[in-house]
């Protein structure tokens, strides 16, 4: 019976006809008509008309409709009168309303026939019901009713009772869950299968709603749960099993130990539905998500099931094989374009997520053994799916395998790597795929151990024919590379990025996309390494940003931004230059112009602002205005949020992307993701923002705290945007404090504004992550505000919200203590109570921090405050949580630390927890009880004396516990050890038998973990020692062994380092040793004493050095550079032992076995100390005396001729001249084998000295040879050479000894020997003397002519020239100031490139390394003419003109050669000796054969052969040289070997040397062909191993230079391609048994033609040029010898004395008095002439700014100079100042790779016919392109096939590039250890501005 009216009816019935209208006016009509008159005017008639409609005789759709329409105005929001909150409709109704209402509702339930109206009917009363039990307000009939319907004769009925209760479990009071089990077991047991289906779905809601101690009483309702599968699976019917496995997965995840009694029989039937093709795949994957949630919520069950691991395993892999059914050639997946396509329902899908799941739950001693089981199978399987499953079944559980597979690595990479060349595509991409994600999952290791195999088998990979194996292989690439440190990739890059930049040219945009993704990722790994790349990649992606911006093309140029900036944050400001500033203004640019919302170039450009913030600093202000605003609308975005509540609207939502959709309240709130994500990412980047710019990003600050920092902190739609909000709080106050002051009213302001917002949100939420965030925010800020700045009130609201907040955290505690429980006996907790008890945790410490920083600058006042909450304190100081009792007692040592003497108060509180958290078991709790004691001895005063004098036996006890010095209690013990410390320092006088507490604390030493405990701990050390403890020097060694290794732990810094070295080093140092047992002292062989400035230590006594002589009896190797205390009172003082004076009658001169002294840079050394100290080193075989200026008096020269075994000298930049050479050369003869006086002022003067006093002759049959040395045209070998030097009679030593002697590292043999251990007698003794083979001579004022006759000795095995001084004008003097352009008159003779017929005549047997100017090879030889003088070209201005450094690094790319090594100048540790330039690593047995399987050189990267049967047009296999007859020969005689098994008749052999030999002759002597004889040939100095090129000019005038150096390579290719066939000719009448044969073809090959590098140092590239605008300080490259002489690096300022024009200060002018009394204007620290013995030319003593490193060894600041070039390198070019504005490369046209260009760009004739003279020359990037052009060439060839062939050009060797160093800039260039405009460096090494003495 109707209870409204007919009327009301009828008009309801209109309204419900208008809301369904198709038309949108009658539509809306409608719906404001509904909302005006009927929701808000008459909600009961609304309400219980619609339910009249339903019970009503209308169609189908209307009734359904109305049932709709019910429950979403049930659920409308309606305020109330006199309430804040709103409530849902119904429940503002009358209680009379409300009942007549459900109990129609009801009515209709039970009434209704049909299923589609019956179900809208039942949810609308799940609604009504969920409102009831929300509100606490019962519905008495309800349950009745649904019982009833449950038992109905109606299946519909049943049904529908069973999805009320799904829907609201909650109406099933506690008292009706018994009655309502055997409700649920009936419907499990139904007839009908949508009932049993309802049943289950029901029983799971409610199961998971119920508590979990009630769960238990339901267990046995599982087996009639599980039986309703088994007539599912046999009837096909895969949806309803669909459901029914849902519902079990839900049960699964609430309770899977309710399964374990069935759980075997469970595995065998979700397999049997696994294995059932004939099932959809959805029931199938089901199944199989079912399996896998058993893994993640009880591993333990699953483990302990012996089929469950290998049955799943095993199906996962079958399902993985479910793949490219109708593709087997992959055509279909190559030719898609979707990369993003969804495949997450597909069943190889299922199968890989579910293996990674089962290794990350089961762990890898489970799952790798079925895994691997199968893997070699399928890996060997024709079928490609299989190999395809296999190598993803790799890439998903290497992750949760970690621990096991990183010990197998190189076996699971035997699997991977072949499948790099898998025929087919997938099986490569997955190779890919499962490369890139070990390198992730196995990080670290796979980049440091296995970068070899990784990168040379991937990087080919990215030629492959398909695009998306291409993209997938450097997405691979992006993987590893963001993972490996820059020394890992700086051999590979060359390879990496020509593969790269090669995939940019792909018609794919996908794959340019990748691989622009993949550059940024290796720029940002390789930082400054990039820079070299930076002039070919730069402009590319300039171009693609500059280009037009089609729609199509906007990702593609979003990635370029990225790497673009990417590598600007690489490479740095400086490295760009203008290009910094107009990649800003591009990206400007860029933004002006987007216009579409879904723009994806808006996102990216955001970050990349961010980066270029970070590149420009405070530069990138003036670009803020125009970055902002976009900005700032992100980051203040609103939350977009929508009321779902009706199902299609819902799933609408689930399929649109950015969505979030969260139920609630019965409803679903769609929440748009995707502007939270770009708020958040906003935010972000302000903080970088403000993190950069501090101060000068105020203007901005006051606005995004107002408008997003503090609203976002209380965002609760995303919590993202609340943690970043928080970040920025602190960063924001910190610019704002920055630009007004701590203190500034506008501070003060904004600071309370900010307080008030952040103490809001530290009360207790469900985030407690987040919640941690807030606090850290809190105190975060309040560090930055610093003292007093929080009051009473805000200190109480604090204290308020924490109280709030550990309520909160003791209630988590109790129930989780409550559900452990329940948890069985070895079963593991969840992972959701192991992430909450993480968070905890993290919460707790966060407090800690915030309590902490209170009490830091608040102290005592916040103690009233906090004492609120003891009570928290003392329950948490007993309770048997460690986190908890850690928490209280760290709190208790803040009390103490900041509160002193007032913290008494609470001595109850603290005392008893400090004792018994020192007995604690858990190791931090030890620890923070410890540190409480000491803080009490400390800062306690008087009233905790007793108590921590008391506490002293326990503090022992803590340091002796088993394991007190293992990782987890360490720290405690090292705490122990430092309050002991603290202890003793303050409460001395109340402890008792202090000398035995002392002696047992030196026992608990060394503390080399902790960084707090360590500082005190050794000061009080260094105390005791001061003070002559006596327990301390009884145990002196153990003392001085404790501060070395926290030295060399690094726990001891700064002034605490320099005090504890004052206390021991040297003068305590000498005391310890003194009582140090002598088996101690007798085990130290080298000594080396870190450089230091004066004031570090307190000045030792003047006996220091004689002491530690002494004490160190077999010292044998002493290193004291730059030491200040290395002086000449400690140098005298040598002259007596210790217990002798020269009283005594019988006294000796005392003798110390020192072999080694390096002493460089000692300024306070004087020529007598040294000439006193040098007669008591009587063994020294190595001495170092550079930048020691004292070290070229005749006293110290003279005494070196007593140094019968010394072998290597090293005097550089010492001021030597001519006469003091000569008397060196008197004092060393022949004995020295290795001299260095490089940058010294010695002549040709100099030159005959040493070449009449030390060099030995070359002995013929007995008689010294001084011939023309015109010898055979090849030499066996050096060592040969070096053999005749023995006299008839004496033995001759071991060709291996001999080779240690001839080559350029031959001073860091005789170091590192010296210094690994004590050696009581060298292979070198036992050998003649040889004079002098190893001679650096380089930066003197040495002639052509003087350098002829070094080389004419034919003595050398190494030599080092450098540039040589050559007159540029015959009979003109050299004119200081001259110009360095010629004038018309001058007369040009040749210069320095008339040594090469010289080098060609005398060098070829012995020498193995020359450095020497560029112009011997660049330059034409001079037509012979004997009568002739050959007068020099003069150069450039004498005052300014410099060579460059000498000490440049060299870095190379190669592989397999070995990374220099550098010593700081602080290094305190060791002597570091870097390996020789061009030194090879030893190589192991099995290396070594690998290595000979390589092809090419050792150093390029491994080429990988691919065959192809289509033919490749193959290059020039060496024809243009005529040596294709040669190569005839030599196959004819390998293949009649092979075939005869037998070698060629000696006549062939004989036959096709001669050949070579003939070929030889030809490229060595169109050498000499007129008329333009060209420079030295390499093929005259066979034996050279490198070859060092100075001054090489970046943009030479002449246009010959880079013809010759492309010359020179390509004639080192053919010399090297003869020195084979010779070898390969001779290997069978030469060979050597016993030796592999491999290996003697390739010594021959290296006696025939032994050259490895080549290296080019070049000329200022800023040095004037044609067009060029003059810049002060540079001086073009003069003509011919084209060197740019360009300003001094910051490292050679004085390297090159000149005359300098500046007012004179002594009487006599000359260069030593001037430099002492420049010295003596701001230092009066110097010995007088009369105390010391300076001579009156002593010359100047100032320190060096060079760092003093050995050959071509630099500091690491320069990295960023180098550029290499190696075989396949593309161009790199240089920078010059035109106008008066750096410019960009030399020629934009050649930067694009293969552009076809000629090799060479100058000269090239014009459209005219004439030459373009205005194209400059780039000598880089000629070689560069030559060499990349040539390794192409090659690789085509050994890709057709051609391994073994020469290719015209291609020389396999190293072409390295050493940039010149550039201009200093201010100050020099900042170089570490250099003095700053303006100040000075005394002989102490104190800095100090000038005028100042010692600031």
């Amino acid at each position: 019976m109707s209870v409204l009216s007919p009327e009301v009816h009828s008009a309801l019935a209109q309204l419900l006809h208008g809301l369904a209208a198709a038309d949108n006016n009658i539509r809306s009509h409608a719906e404001d008509q509904l909302s005006n008159e009927w929701v808000a005017a008459r909600p009961e008639m609304l309400l219980m008309g619609l339910v009249e409609q339903i019970q009503g005789p209308g169609d189908l759709s209307g009734r359904s409709f109305a049932a709709i329409l019910f429950r979403r105005i049930a659920t409308k929001q309606r305020k109330v009168t006199g309430s804040t909150e709103p409530r849902e409709l119904f429940l503002t109704l009358q209680d009379a309303q409300k009942i007549a209402i459900r109990s129609k509702l009801l009515q209709c339930f039970q009434n209704e026939t049909l299923p589609q109206v019956r179900n809208k009917i039942g949810d609308a009363v799940a609604e009504i019901a969920r409102q009831y039990t929300d509100d606490g307000e019962p519905w008495p009939e309800l349950l009745g009713a649904l019982f009833q319907a449950s038992q109905s004769q109606d299946a519909g009925q049943r049904e529908g009772a069973f999805r009320i209760f799904t829907t609201t479990p909650g109406i099933i009071e506690k008292q009706h869950e018994d009655s309502v089990e055997g409700a649920f077991i009936k419907g499990f047991k139904d007839d009908d299968i949508l009932v049993r289906i309802a049943a289950m779905e029901a029983f799971a809601s409610f199961f998971r709603s119920i508590q979990k101690k009630s769960q238990k009483k339901y267990y046995g309702s599982v087996a009639e749960i599980l039986n309703i599968l088994p007539p599912l699976k046999e009837s096909g019917d895969s949806d309803n099993l669909t459901k029914a496995l849902v519902a079990l997965i839900e049960l699964a995840e609430v309770s899977p130990n309710m399964f374990k009694p069935l759980f075997h029989n469970l595995v065998q039937f979700s397999v049997t539905v696994i294995q059932d093709k004939d099932l959809l795949d959805q029931a199938r994957q089901n199944a199989l998500e079912l399996m896998a949630t058993f893994a993640d919520y009880s591993p333990q069950m699953c483990k302990k099931d012996p089929s469950y691991t290998p049955d799943m395993v095993t199906q996962c892999l079958s399902l993985m094989t479910d793949i490219g059914a109708d593709d087997d050639d992959a055509a279909e997946w190559n030719a898609s374009e979707d990369l993003d396509v969804e495949e997450s329902d597909l069943n190889h899908v299922a199968g890989e997520q579910c293996m990674d799941r089962l290794a990350n739950k089961l762990g890898g001693d489970a799952v790798l053994p079925p895994t691997f089981n199968w893997l070699p199978r399928m890996m060997t399987s024709s079928a490609w799916r299989d190999r395809h499953a296999a190598l993803m079944a790799i890439s998903a559980i290497s992750e949760g395998c970690r621990e096991l597979m990183v010990g197998e690595l190189d076996k699971v990479l035997d699997l991977v790597v072949p499948a790099l060349r898998d025929p087919h595509p997938r099986v490569r991409w997955a190779g890919c795929n499962a490369l890139g994600q070990m390198s992730t999952d196995f990080a670290g290791v796979m980049q440091e151990k296995y970068h070899q195999v990784i990168l040379t088998n991937i990087i080919p990979v990215l030629n492959s024919a398909e695009p998306r194996v291409q993209s997938h292989a450097a997405a691979a690439l992006v993987n590893f590379c963001e993972e490996a440190e820059r020394s890992i990739l700086e051999p590979y890059l060359d390879d990496l990025l020509s593969h790269l930049l090669s995939l940019l040219r792909s018609p794919k945009r996908f794959v340019q996309e990748q691989a622009l993704s993949t550059i940024a990722t290796i720029a940002d790994s390789a930082e400054t390494a990039f820079g070299k790349y930076y002039d070919t990649l730069m402009p590319l992606l300039f171009d693609v940003l500059r280009q037009e911006q089609s729609k199509e093309f906007r990702l593609l140029r979003a990635k370029a931004m990225e790497c673009a900036t990417l590598i600007a944050l690489a490479v740095g400001k400086a490295r760009m230059g203008q290009d910094a500033v107009d990649l800003v203004q591009l990206l400007g640019m860029i933004q002006g112009n987007i216009q579409d919302a879904d723009d994806p170039q808006s996102q990216y450009l955001l970050h990349c602002w961010g980066r270029m913030c970070r590149v420009l600093g405070p530069d990138f202000l003036p670009y803020l205005p125009s970055v902002m605003p976009p900005l700032m609308i992100l980051a203040s975005a609103k939350a977009d949020i929508q009321l779902l509540d009706d199902d299609e609207q819902i799933a609408n939502f689930e399929q649109e992307e950015g969505w979030e959709l969260v139920p609630l309240k019965g409803k679903v709130i769609g929440i748009k993701t995707s502007i939270l994500e770009d708020k958040h990412m906003a935010i972000e980047l302000i903080v970088i923002y403000a993190q950069q710019l501090k101060a000068a990003f105020e203007p901005w600050v006051l606005e995004i705290m107002e408008n997003v920092a503090l609203p976002g902190l209380a965002f609760f739609f995303h919590d993202p945007v609340r943690v970043a909000s928080a970040k920025s709080v602190p960063m924001l106050l910190n610019s704002f404090k920055e630009a007004h002051g701590e203190r500034s009213p506008p501070m003060a302001k904004l600071w309370e504004l900010t307080l008030e917002k952040v103490l809001e949100v530290l009360t207790p939420e469900a985030q407690i992550d987040t919640l941690a965030e807030m606090y850290q925010c809190f105190y975060e800020s309040v560090e930055v505000l610093g003292k007093d700045c929080l009051t009473p009130s805000h200190m109480a609201t604090f204290i308020e919200a924490s109280k709030a907040t550990l309520e909160e955290y003791q209630v988590r505690v109790k129930k989780r203590a409550e559900d452990h429980q329940d948890v069985d006996d070895g079963e593991e907790e969840s992972e959701d109570t192991l992430f909450a008890i993480e968070d905890d945790q993290t919460l707790l410490s966060d407090m800690n921090k915030a309590f902490h920083t209170i009490f830091k600058n608040a102290g005592q006042t916040f103690l009233p405050a906090w004492s609120r909450l003891l009570p928290f304190y003392d329950a948490f100081i007993t309770n048997s949580d460690s986190t908890q009792r850690q928490w209280a007692l760290c709190i208790m040592d803040d009390v103490l630390e900041f509160c002193g003497e007032v913290s008494a108060n609470y001595a109850d509180h603290i005392r008893k927890p400090l004792i018994d958290g020192m007995r604690d078991e858990v190791p931090a709790n030890r620890q923070a009880a410890c540190y409480g004691v000491g803080i009490a001895a400390q800062k306690g005063g008087a009233a905790w004396s007793d108590f921590v004098v008391d506490a002293l036996p326990i503090l022992f006890a803590v340091c002796q516990i088993q394991n007190a010095r293992e990782n987890d209690h360490v720290f405690a013990t090292e705490n122990a050890c430092a309050s002991i410390a603290k202890i003793l320092q303050n409460n001395t006088g109340r402890v008792q038998n202090v000398q035995d507490v002392v002696a047992h604390w030196i026992n608990t030493l060394p503390v080399v973990n902790d960084e707090e405990a360590a500082p005190y701990t050794y000061m009080f050390l260094a105390q005791l020692i001061d003070q002559q403890n006596p327990a301390v020097i009884a145990s002196a060694d153990q003392c001085f062994i404790a501060i070395a290794l926290a030295l060399e732990a690094e726990t001891i810094q700064g002034d605490t380092a320099k005090r504890v070295a004052s206390a021991v080093a040297l003068t305590r140092f000498k005391r310890t040793l003194t009582r140090a047992r002598l088996t101690v002292r007798q085990l130290t062989h080298t000594l080396h004493l870190p450089p230091a400035e004066a004031e570090i230590y307190d000045g030792p006594h003047p006996e220091w050095l004689r002491d530690v002589l002494e004490q160190l009896p077999n010292l044998q190797s002493l290193v004291v550079s730059r030491l200040p205390f290395f002086d000449h009172t400690a140098l005298l003082a040598l002259r007596n032992t210790g217990n002798n004076r020269r009283t005594s009658g019988d006294w000796k001169l005392p003798v110390y076995p020192l072999r080694l002294l390096v002493a460089i840079r000692c300024p306070n050394t004087t020529s007598n100390g040294l000439a006193e100290a040098l007669i008591h080193w009587p063994h020294l075989v190595y001495l170092d005396l550079s930048d020691t200026a004292p070290a070229r008096d005749y006293a110290v020269l003279s005494n070196l001729r007593g140094f019968d075994s010394l072998q290597v000298l090293k005097l550089r930049h010492i001021g030597l001249r001519d006469e003091d050479l000569e008397v060196l050369a008197a004092a060393i003869g022949i004995r020295v084998r290795s001299l260095d006086i490089r940058d010294n002022k010695i002549t040709d003067k100099s030159v005959r000295a040493l070449l009449n006093t030390c060099f030995k002759p070359i002995l013929r049959n007995g008689q010294p040879d001084r011939g023309d040395g015109m010898h055979r045209l090849h030499s066996a070998s050096t060592t040969t050479s070096a053999s005749e030097d023995w006299l008839p009679g004496i033995p001759k030593p071991e060709l291996r000894l001999l080779e240690d002697f001839i080559g350029e590292d031959l001073d860091e043999r005789f170091m590192k020997i010296l210094t690994r251990g004590v050696v009581s007698r060298l292979a070198s003794e036992d050998l003649p003397h040889s004079g002098i083979t190893h001679l650096y001579i380089s930066n003197n004022y040495l002639t052509v002519e003087g350098v002829a006759s070094l080389v004419k000795s034919r003595r050398l095995n190494v030599l080092d020239v450098g540039d040589v001084d050559t007159a540029k004008m015959l009979g003109r003097p050299r004119a200081p100031s001259s110009s360095t352009i010629l004038s018309e008159n001058s007369m040009l003779f040749p210069g320095v490139e008339k040594l090469s017929p010289i080098l060609e005549n005398h060098a070829q047997k012995r020498l193995t390394y020359l450095r020497i100017n560029h112009g011997v090879v660049t330059e034409t030889q001079p037509i012979k003419n004997d009568h002739s003088h050959a007068a020099e070209l003069n150069t450039a201005d004498e005052n300014t003109r410099f060579e460059l450094n000498a000490v440049e690094p060299v870095y190379e790319m190669p592989d397999g050669q070995a990374t220099p090594r550098y010593e700081l100048p602080g290094d305190t540790l060791q002597i570091v000796v870097s390996p020789a330039v061009g030194e090879r690593p030893q190589l192991t047995r099995e290396e070594s054969q690998m290595k000979e399987a390589r092809r090419g050189s050792a150093f390029a990267p491994e080429v990988v052969v691919q065959e192809h049967d289509a033919e490749v047009d193959e290059p020039p296999i060496m024809s243009a040289t005529g040596l294709g007859n040669i190569a005839q020969a030599v196959n004819g005689v390998q293949s009649q070997e092979a075939t005869n098994g037998a070698p060629s008749s000696k006549v062939n052999t004989d036959l096709s040397i001669a050949l070579i030999n003939q070929r030889r002759r030809e490229i060595r002597s169109r050498y000499k062909e007129p008329p333009s004889p060209c420079g030295l040939s390499l093929g005259h100095l066979p034996n050279m191993r490198t070859l060092i090129l100075t001054s090489v000019p970046c943009f030479p005038q002449k246009p010959q230079a880079s013809a010759s150096l492309i010359r020179l390579i390509a004639d080192a290719a053919e010399e090297l391609s003869l020195a084979k066939q010779q070898a390969t000719l001779e290997s069978s009448s030469l060979y050597v048994p016993g030796r592999p044969r491999s290996m003697h073809h390739s010594h021959r090959v290296r006696e025939l033609f032994a050259l490895e590098s080549i290296i080019l140092e070049m000329a200022d590239p800023y040095a004037l040029m044609p067009g060029s605008k003059f810049v002060p300080g540079n001086q073009a490259a003069g003509p011919g010898l084209g060197q740019g002489k360009g300003p001094p690096s910051s490292a050679r300022t004085s390297t090159r004395p000149r005359t300098h024009h500046r007012q004179s200060l002594s009487s006599t002018g000359d260069a030593d008095s001037e430099a002492f009394w420049r010295s003596s204007e701001n230092d009066f620290s110097f010995f007088g002439d009369e105390e010391c013995g300076l001579p009156a030319r002593e010359p100047a003593w100032h320190v060096p700014l060079a760092t003093v490193s050995e050959k071509m060894f630099v500091s690491p600041e320069e990295d960023d100079s180098e550029m290499v070039t190696s075989p396949g390198m593309y161009s790199s070019t240089a920078t010059w100042t035109t106008g008066g504005k750096t410019g960009g490369p030399v020629s934009s046209k050649t930067d694009k790779l293969n552009d076809g260009a000629s090799i060479l760009a100058t000269g090239s004739p014009a459209p005219d016919g004439s030459t373009a003279e205005e194209e400059i020359e780039d000598v880089v990037q000629s070689l560069a392109r030559y060499r990349k052009e040539r390794k192409a060439a090659y690789d085509r060839v050994i890709q057709a096939g051609g391994e073994g062939k020469d290719v015209e050009g291609y020389w396999p060797g190293e072409v390295r590039v050493v940039r010149h160093p550039g201009h200093g800039g201010k100050g020099g260039g900042g170089r570490k250890g250099q003095v700053r405009e303006g100040h000075e460096r005394d002989c102490y090494g104190n800095c100090f501005a000038k005028g100042y003495l010692y600031p």
